[in-house]
């Protein structure tokens, strides 16, 4: 499959809306040389319904890894539909209605496909899907031997200030290499313009991760950057996008170090940052280093937050499970835990909460975010963001209307993050008109 169809714009982009005009021409050809209205609504009916009990069968065993999004059912109906007619015209039609039912049947399956992805708003390109990154390297710019940078409030934008900031995956030379046995896939970098100006100030850091299944593609954390930047005169958190999944889209190590997936924990926590420090001008204090983290990552981002307080002064929860394992707590205790129920429980964040010494989080912060409409994980954001105040945390949270788990969930969650990270940086100071 050649790069550019891996990197192909799947839901800002005209891809749907040719493949559903190809539809349109082919049921259209299938049905008018046909000319049994009867036998293609019977078809459409019995289509319809198989269609539908072979999704709502999946989702009851859980196959899509959570509720799928809101507006699935129609998309649903209509592929069944459609694909009832080509079957119909499959067996009873000439060879010619033969040939186009099945690009029906195939084309009204990959309609489904994109406007289901589309709904979820998650992963953008074919590569994203499959969970493999054929971004471009990331070009990292020089560190200089004199560390005497201007501070975020001295800083001035020079007229050679980048209109964006720049993203590449971290490969080859500029790979983050695990300090214990882990194998993951290639972390992804976003470089705001600030960054890559000769006199750039030291600037916050994200540490990202997507959900499960997912991959560390970082097009949704760059693109609200870039929006954010624009506002701010180019200043923007470096943000890393790392794989807390172990290689595999379909893993959950449930964000603990372990035999069967490797030392997870140690990576995103220990040799995530060092590399960090190591390869770009960041700011030192602890506030300004964020963990961070969608659906399942967000569960990570919070899980470690907490377990890491000297590493991680902010977490950023986006619509996170309530805590790692939260879908299936016996699979994450024998898969991750050995068998260890009593080490699984003693790990998650309500547990670490109450264990820690007064005080641990008095200068810490945390970020929840999660639509109104998202029953499944929105109430363990609710409880988690007040278990974190109970603990001295800052607590930020939004509440998003209209809703659900994925899409505007996470694009409006991205944006208060950047947004609350920018101001306890002091990057309001440099706000545009209107940014």
């Amino acid at each position: 499959m050649g790069t550019w169809l891996l990197t192909m714009e799947l839901i800002d982009s005209p891809v749907r809306t040719v493949v559903g005009l190809l539809v349109l021409a082919l049921v259209t050809a299938v049905m008018v040389r046909g000319r049994r209205p009867l036998r293609h609504l019977a078809g459409a009916l019995v289509g319809a319904g198989a269609v539908s009990v072979a999704v709502l069968s999946a989702q009851s065993a859980n196959a899509f890894a959570g509720p799928l999004p809101a507006g699935t059912a129609p998309w649903v109906l209509v592929t069944g539909a459609l694909a009832g007619i080509g079957m119909i015209a499959l067996i009873t039609g000439g060879w010619w209605r033969r040939a186009a039912a099945v690009l029906l049947v195939v084309a009204s399956a990959l309609s489904l496909g994109l406007a289901v992805n589309a709904l979820y708003g998650v992963t953008h390109t074919p590569a994203a899907i499959i969970g493999i990154d054929v971004g471009p390297a990331a070009e990292l710019p020089p560190l200089p031997v004199d560390e005497q940078r201007p501070t975020i409030a001295e800083w001035k934008p020079p007229a050679d200030l980048p209109a964006q900031g720049r993203t590449g995956v971290l490969r080859g030379d500029e790979r983050i290499v695990p300090s214990l046995p882990y194998a993951p896939r290639d972390a992804s970098v976003y470089l705001p313009p600030a960054a890559l100006v000769a006199d750039a100030p030291k600037l916050p850091v994200v540490v990202m991760m997507m959900g499960q299944p997912g991959s560390p593609d970082i097009t949704p954390i760059a693109t609200a950057a870039d929006a954010y930047a624009a506002a701010h005169h180019g200043l923007a958190p470096i943000v890393v996008v790392v794989d807390q999944l172990a290689g595999n889209p379909q893993n959950d190590p449930v964000c603990t170090d372990s035999a069967t997936y490797g030392a997870v924990a140690t990576y995103v926590n220990v040799d995530v940052p060092a590399y960090i420090r190591s390869h770009f001008a960041v700011l030192p204090d602890v506030s300004a280093w964020t963990i961070a983290g969608y659906s399942n990552g967000g569960a990570c981002a919070f899980s470690w937050g907490v377990q890491h307080p000297q590493t991680w002064g902010v977490i950023g929860d986006v619509s996170g499970n309530e805590y790692p394992g939260s879908e299936n707590p016996q699979n994450a205790v024998t898969t991750a835990w050995a068998g260890d129920e009593s080490a699984y429980r003693a790990s998650l964040p309500a547990a670490v909460l109450a264990a820690a010494k007064p005080g641990t989080y008095n200068d810490r912060h945390a970020i929840f975010t999660h639509g109104d409409q998202d029953t499944v994980f929105g109430p363990g954001q609710v409880r988690n963001a007040a278990l974190a105040q109970q603990a001295g945390f800052r607590v930020s949270a939004l509440t998003i209307p209209g809703e659900g788990h994925v899409r505007g969930a996470l694009t409006q969650g991205l944006d208060y993050l950047l947004a609350t990270v920018g101001t306890d940086a002091g990057f309001d100071a440099f706000a545009t008109a209107g940014g």
